[in-house]
């Protein structure tokens, strides 16, 4: 399912991925190895980044490679940016954790007090 949908992701057809779907490209910090995966996404409310919601994060190993921030590429409605992924923490991850559910209502099953949240700014 991830290849189809990073495929879409490069196309024309990209609306079809959904419109929250972005593709995260980064070098994970142990493996040195670049991975590629699709996430949903919302932008920042300060319009410099995206927030990025991690669901069933027991089952994910990928979001943990930005417990300090790390550089990524991603790949946000047919256009690549360059930005810094961290971790969000306390008030800051509270917030975007609010705002996400906020704009993805159907994400709220999935976004507990635990989840975890990160945000990637945008390197000019």
């Amino acid at each position: 399912m991830n290849k189809l949908l990073l495929w879409l992701l490069h196309t024309p057809l990209r609306p079809l991925a959904g419109r929250h779907t972005i593709a995260i490209t980064y070098v994970g910090p142990r493996s040195g190895r670049e991975f590629t995966l699709p996430v949903w996404a919302i932008d920042a409310p300060d319009g410099r980044g995206w927030l990025v919601g991690v669901g069933q994060h027991e089952q994910k190993r990928w979001w943990r490679s930005f417990r300090t921030p790390q550089p990524a590429r991603l790949l946000v409605k047919g256009r690549e940016y360059a930005a810094t992924g961290h971790l969000l923490t306390g008030a800051d991850r509270d917030a975007a954790a609010a705002a996400y559910v906020k704009a993805i209502p159907m994400a709220a099953r999935a976004i507990r007090p635990d989840t975890p949240a990160l945000r990637f700014d945008r390197v000019d």
